[in-house]
């Protein structure tokens, strides 16, 4: 298991995030974080809870936290859902123990505005997500000018839970994941494209298509309880019996190739191969012989 660790540091007024401990993959408008290994870190799953402690933290810190975590989950383009576990009095940031926790507390590095630490395993499977911010600043949730905005920051550091890295080019300025803000900022509250792009890219939204068909004999009559299988390679994905009116159908399926067998005693075994896109669904007709 390895651990990373964004910073947040604060020289006058500018914060610069510094990564260590694992490399970057840029794609596009965003840059991914990899392994020393070169893959790419994520969570095996798209549904990740956070709990949150607001004790320290300026009024209205709760709806500000939660404002980010909606703002992720709302890139429609993407399946990944941040979700609000609800509150906690656990102040146990940089603990590896599969508990995802946000809140604010004194960070032993000097002049550090945020922290993000996070672990993985050498796969790239992300475990753990902890994000903290520095008490030894001044924290507000209403935008004021002298004061560092907890939802601006807090939607950068998430998007660092994503696996999102830091960016730095003056063209990157308007997105949430540029590395360098500044007290009264509150542009990184609102998803540039190129945020939107880079949680879809590690998160797709998943559209389901289906196969559908009628079976019918050579004269055209509707067979009922055909046993029909579904495969993807060599794998059988699901089976089903065609109704009294020789339909079936299969849901919820990822595009990609696959091949229906159909059996009825009686009968020869039709195969048919199927080539299905995303969100399409494909009806077919299957006329099986006697034997």
């Amino acid at each position: 298991m390895e651990r990373a660790n964004y910073k947040y540091i604060v020289p006058i007024t500018l914060i610069i995030v510094v990564f260590i401990q694992f490399l970057c993959f840029f794609s596009y408008g965003f840059e991914v974080s990899t392994t020393t290994n070169g893959k790419e870190i994520k969570w095996k799953k798209d549904t990740v809870t956070y709990l949150i402690n607001t004790t320290d933290g300026p009024s209205g810190s709760l709806d500000a936290i939660v404002a980010s975590l909606q703002t992720w989950t709302d890139v429609d383009t993407s399946s990944f859902t941040f979700i609000d576990g609800g509150t906690t009095s656990s102040n146990d940031h940089g603990e590896a123990d599969g508990i995802n926790i946000i809140d604010f507390g004194k960070i032993k590095d000097e002049g550090v505005l945020g922290q993000n630490n996070f672990w993985f395993y050498t796969s790239g499977e992300m475990i753990d997500s902890d994000i903290r911010f520095n008490t030894k600043n001044t924290w507000s949730t209403d935008g004021s000018l002298d004061k560092f905005d907890v939802q601006n920051v807090c939607t950068h550091e998430l998007g660092h839970s994503l696996s999102l890295a830091d960016l730095y080019r003056d063209s990157d300025s308007e997105k949430t994941m540029y590395g360098y803000s500044f007290e009264g900022d509150t542009s990184q509250r609102t998803l540039h494209q190129d945020d939107m792009d880079g949680i879809t890219y590690l998160y797709p939204s998943t559209t389901n298509s289906s196969i559908s068909g009628t079976i019918m004999d050579t004269d055209g009559t509707v067979l009922e309880d055909v046993n029909v299988w579904l495969k993807k390679g060599s794998k059988t994905k699901k089976t089903t019996i065609s109704d009294e009116n020789g339909f079936f159908e299969f849901t919820d399926l990822e595009s990609g190739a696959y091949k229906i067998i159909a059996r009825k005693s009686g009968y020869q075994k039709v195969k048919t191969n199927v080539e299905l896109g995303e969100a399409e669904d494909k009806e077919l007709e299957i006329e099986m012989e006697e034997k």
